[in-house]
Parts: structure tokens; C-alpha cells; sequence
């Protein structure tokens, strides 16, 4: 995926989702615009799914709904963008390999998708498919999702991991099998 500076998103390669029945065509190999989307501010492309987050603080996704990561309440896919309804005010968006992030406008961050190892940091690890809220967590500036991990920089520089600790992940001391 690629984000301009007029804020149209570009998107290459592998198609990810296809619905079934749906005729295979080749993955483009140039840059295609996603017509959908204007104003985008923040892209995140995760395993076979794509987020943008555009000018308005709506958040959007699209691709394989696996694990719910589309943040749309189930595990359909979708093959062109959709609007997350339960997010708004979202400043930017993170993509893991089955989980997601969205850092909002006033400092929260919302995480939704697989959480086997805590790493929507909800304080289960019941997965969500719809964006839920990281309790306990303010005053972020940004984020990063690992493969079953999350972490968040807070605007005074503090860092907050969650998750697993797999090869010592979440940076809190030896990780010991």
C-alpha cells in the first residue's frame, strides 16, 4: 500500500481476499488507486487486509476478515473498503498479522482481531471483531503490532507493551520457555 501526500492510497501486488466462486486475476504489478478513499491520512496493510484511516478520523478496511480483523463484527471479507462504525476520531492504524490498532485523536488506542495471547491488551483473551477500547492506556502518540504482541509510545515518551513475550517481545526481561 502507499499513501500520497494528497491523500490518495495506492495498493499493489497480491489481492488477498477473494470471495468464493470469484474468478482469480492476476495480482497488479503496478501501483492501482483505491477509488473509494480520498483524504487518507494513515495506511496499514496486515496479512491479506488492508486499514486507512482518512481526514475525518474514520477508519476503513478491506481484504480477508479472518480472526475479525476487518473490525466489522464478523469474519466476512470484503473485497473494496468499508467504514469500521464503531470508530471514530481514529488519528492513525496499525496492522499485525491478525490483530490491529488504531490510535485515536485524543490518546486511547482501540484494538479488535485475534487475541490468544493478550495482545489486544483487553484484559482477556477473548478475541473482538469489533474495535474495543485498551483500558488503562493514555496519551498515545503511536503504535506497532507485532505477530502476537502490541506496543504503544506515549507522547511523554513512555512505552507500554502487551502480549506475548515470545524471544522476550514485550521487552520486560529474559523470555524463558
Amino acid at each position: 500500500m502507499g499513501l500520497t501526500a494528497d491523500g490518495t492510497v495506492w495498493v499493489w501486488g497480491h489481492h488477498g481476499y477473494r470471495p468464493p466462486g470469484a474468478t482469480v486475476a492476476p495480482a497488479p504489478s503496478v501501483p492501482v488507486r483505491v477509488a473509494e478513499i480520498q483524504g487518507a491520512v494513515s495506511v496499514a496493510a496486515g496479512s491479506g487486509y488492508s486499514l486507512v484511516v482518512t481526514a475525518d478520523g474514520s477508519v476503513h478496511s478491506w481484504g480477508s476478515g479472518g480472526s475479525g480483523v476487518l473490525g466489522h463484527g464478523s469474519t466476512d471479507g470484503l473485497t473494496s473498503p468499508r467504514r469500521i462504525a464503531t470508530l471514530s476520531g481514529a488519528r492513525s492504524v496499525v496492522a499485525g498479522p491478525a490483530h490491529a490498532l488504531a490510535v485515536m485523536r485524543d490518546g486511547s488506542v482501540h484494538a479488535w482481531g485475534m487475541n490468544a495471547f493478550g495482545q489486544l491488551g483487553t484484559g482477556t483473551t477473548s478475541s473482538w471483531w469489533t474495535p474495543a477500547r485498551v483500558p488503562n492506556l493514555s496519551g498515545v502518540a503511536s503504535a506497532a503490532a507485532g505477530e502476537s504482541h502490541s506496543l504503544a509510545l506515549t507522547a511523554t515518551g513512555e512505552v507500554y507493551a502487551w502480549g506475548s513475550n515470545v524471544n522476550g517481545a514485550l521487552g520486560t526481561g529474559p523470555w524463558h520457555p
